[in-house]
């Protein structure tokens, strides 16, 4: 406890002095305690570079709208001045086109918070990833509710991602280095705001970074105010646009980036270094042995069944699957994947017995399973040097795509201060327009509705974080 207390003191004493640093030495930064703000006003013309290309932007940004909010983006856009039965018709047609997809996006299987395949088309239809984020809260919160009220443990649907920090009564934990990771997505985010907004005659005043002591934390681009309101106010697909910009950005870069990385994994990086690899790989292990079997398998509060248990022992070598030998985990996990049941050729002592099982609902059978070194086989000087280094590149390059997606989606929130409750402000508000309150007073009623919903989901999925049951 002591040492905790003296590194939380060091850690502390490190982001003030940063912070007091970059106050005192870097021009044009701001500071509160352990945050600054450093902002630059000179114009970069790396912000014009779209700026003759507004068919371009155009198309891109109105597809990530599309994605975001749905039929409901599609009526706003291109449908408000048609008869009102072209609006109902080109509705219920985007719904059901939009919704037909989700089965290949969003998959409905999930043991862990199921929910309702038509529940699911049906608000990503309407409503884009916008509604795909309410329902998911929705029953997640259910989900929450349910177990906390029968004593039972629950991961939080919602929590601060930070990485190095290990999420409360979760399995997940995001590695040190996606610092790095975030700071290049969150410049890309605000880089696509300001080129949008120079694409639409814009004037920037200021743009920058937030650090938390030396630690960047976040990127800005501040376009002129006036200017903005202007925009809302007269040309309001323009300001969909510009707020639409970040978070479509960081979706293309993860659908583009993941092809890109697939292609060079399987065409480049593969064919070259895996059968080197696995060759001296295959030579340094002598088998797969069961190192632990679990009498039950739990994930945020759920309990699934281990065929396992009363089975198989720690320490049994599993010789093959199928009746296909095995020596390697990468060789037992082809193996085994996706298959509904298959038979495990078990070697205890000196006695061989096959064991058929079937996954459960997680599709796993209850064990943990590590390779068996050979003692007698020395890899090359070079191997475990490139090994750990090609595992650190995939790492990060795999979390810089995973949070790319997880900031794109997160920024479709429809509540401020992310991008989302801008426009769902923007794209509700006339569904409203019966109730004659004005666009200003709608807006902000729009803004309210949303708010109050999402912070009751939010606070029920945050519970898990500050409630623990034993």
């Amino acid at each position: 406890m002591i040492d905790f207390f003296i590194g939380l003191g060091m850690a502390i004493g490190v982001l003030l002095l940063s912070t007091f640093l970059i106050q005192k030495y870097v021009k044009g930064s701001q500071s509160w305690i352990i945050v600054s703000m450093v902002r630059f006003t000179k114009p970069l013309k790396i912000f014009d570079l779209l700026k003759d290309r507004p068919r371009l932007v155009n198309a891109l940004t109105d597809i990530g709208l599309v994605v975001g909010f749905g039929a409901v983006a599609i009526d706003f856009m291109w449908m408000q001045k048609r008869p009102i039965w072209q609006r109902a018709g080109v509705f219920i047609l985007s719904v059901i086109a939009l919704g037909s997809i989700t089965g290949f996006v969003f998959p409905t299987d999930n043991p862990i918070i199921p929910i309702p395949a038509l529940a699911s088309q049906l608000f990503f239809g309407v409503f884009g990833l916008a509604g795909i984020i309410l329902l998911s809260l929705f029953y997640s919160g259910l989900d929450i509710w349910t177990k906390l009220s029968t004593g039972k443990n629950a991961c939080a649907g919602v929590a601060p991602v930070i990485p190095g920090i290990d999420l409360p009564n979760s399995p997940i934990s995001v590695p040190l280095h996606a610092w790095i990771s975030f700071v290049i997505i969150l410049v890309l985010h605000e880089a696509s705001h300001g080129f949008v907004a120079r694409k639409l005659g814009m004037t920037l005043k200021s743009y920058g970074l937030l650090f938390l002591g030396f630690l960047p934390i976040g990127a800005f681009v501040e376009p002129d105010e006036k200017q903005l309101k202007q925009l809302e106010k007269k040309q309001p697909r323009d300001a969909l646009r510009l707020y639409v910009a970040g978070p479509a950005s960081n979706l293309y870069f993860f659908l583009v980036g993941g092809i890109i990385l697939t292609l060079i994994g399987g065409l480049v990086v593969g064919p070259i270094l895996d059968p080197a690899f696995n060759a001296i790989h295959s030579q340094s292990v002598k088998g797969v042995m069961v190192e632990k079997v679990e009498e039950k398998i739990s994930i945020c509060g759920t309990e699934f069944p281990t065929p396992a248990n009363g089975q198989l022992l720690p320490r049994d070598q599993i010789v093959s699957v199928d009746g296909n030998g095995i020596s390697t985990l990468a060789e037992y996990g082809r193996a085994i994947r996706g298959k509904e049941s298959y038979t495990l050729t078990i070697l205890r002592g000196t006695d061989s017995t096959d064991y058929t099982f079937e996954p459960n609902e997680v599709g796993r059978i209850g064990i943990m399973v590590k390779e068996i070194p050979n003692e007698e086989y020395t890899p090359p000087g070079w191997y475990d040097p490139l090994r750990m280094i090609v595992g650190f590149v995939s790492s990060f390059l795999g979390w810089l795509l995973l949070l790319n997606f997880l900031v794109a989606t997160a920024n479709y929130i429809p509540i401020s201060p992310f991008d989302g409750g801008k426009m769902a402000k923007i794209l509700v508000a006339p569904y409203f327009g019966f109730l004659n309150m004005g666009e200003e007073d709608t807006k902000k009623m729009v803004g309210k509705m949303f708010g109050v919903i999402l912070l009751i989901l939010i606070l029920v999925n945050a519970a898990p974080l500050l409630i623990t049951n034993a």
